[in-house]
């Protein structure tokens, strides 16, 4: 494309100018609900070492955080801008020492 020269000349400041609606990113959020062990024990306060969250459309990462703590209520939330509401995911955790600790799908709000 190509700049056009503006015959405008003078000065503006914001004030004069008014604007609506918002520019803000949307945040979204990852609920892992009632985050157990493999002998279905709940795994409340638990410090999980790795999670990584793929967008299953795009088959890309779309996040990867490390020390995320379960809630005491078993859930694990996880709130960032990465994450878009309504976009399917899945979440895969995993110990420093590669065990796994889980893997799911859920859906963003």
């Amino acid at each position: 494309s190509t700049a056009v020269a503006s015959s405008l000349s003078g000065a503006a400041s914001l004030d004069d100018f008014t604007t609506t609606g918002g520019t803000s990113a949307s945040v979204g959020t990852i609920t892992l609900v009632m985050v157990e062990n493999w002998a279905r024990a709940s795994l409340a306060n638990t410090l999980i070492e790795n999670v990584a969250i793929i967008d299953v459309s795009a088959r890309t990462v779309a996040l990867e955080l490390t020390n995320q703590t379960v809630g005491s209520d078993g859930n694990l939330s996880i709130v960032n801008a990465a994450i878009v509401a309504g976009t399917p995911y899945m979440v895969a955790t995993w110990n420093t020492d590669g065990t796994v600790r889980g893997f799911a799908r859920v859906v963003a709000t």
